[in-house]
């Protein structure tokens, strides 16, 4: 592992960021120990400020747990999360990515994708093929309202009449 210089972000970001995913993605699982913060200084090559800062951004995203005297443990959750960064950068280490996205704005894949991508173009990830499928708002139109049937697990869409669609009981 090593920070990337092309990257305009401070170097603790980056290791939060490194980390995030190890987390999120279970290559570091629930209650497990992360690196000490001299093993992450070394990894890194950067002073162990650095990484007290980027396990300070995990502990604020309650993603850790530090036990005094023992380190620093990925926090045990319950449920798991459902964030999208950590899938795309997962995704991003197969062979053939596909990725479809449907949003307001370009931001948010903008976000998500900005970091793998840069990976892609320094060599540090390699897949065959990239695919990216934009589903676009239509503004002139009014809003479609999306709704889940539990019985089905299927997600319909449809329009909505005064800014409110039927919810069928949800």
């Amino acid at each position: 592992m090593s920070l990337d210089p092309d990257d305009p972000r401070p170097p603790y970001q980056q290791i939060a960021s490194a980390l995030r995913a190890a987390i999120l993605t279970r290559k570091i699982g629930p209650g497990e120990k992360l690196p000490s913060q001299h093993e992450l200084s070394q990894t890194y090559g950067v002073a162990r400020m650095t990484i007290q800062q980027a396990l300070r951004v995990l502990k604020e995203e309650g993603l850790t747990v530090s036990r005094q005297g023992s380190g620093v443990f990925a926090r045990v959750r319950t449920e798991r999360p459902v964030g999208l960064r950590p899938h795309i950068e997962a995704a991003f280490e197969a062979e053939h990515v596909t990725v479809d996205f449907v949003g307001y704005t370009a931001e948010t894949l903008h976000g998500v994708l900005a970091e793998p991508l840069d990976k892609v173009r320094a060599g540090r990830l390699t897949p065959k093929s990239l695919q990216i499928r934009l589903l676009l708002s239509d503004m002139s139109r009014p809003p479609v309202n999306l709704f889940t049937q539990r019985e089905s697990g299927r997600v319909l869409a449809g329009e909505s009449r005064g800014g409110v669609a039927p919810s069928r009981g949800e």
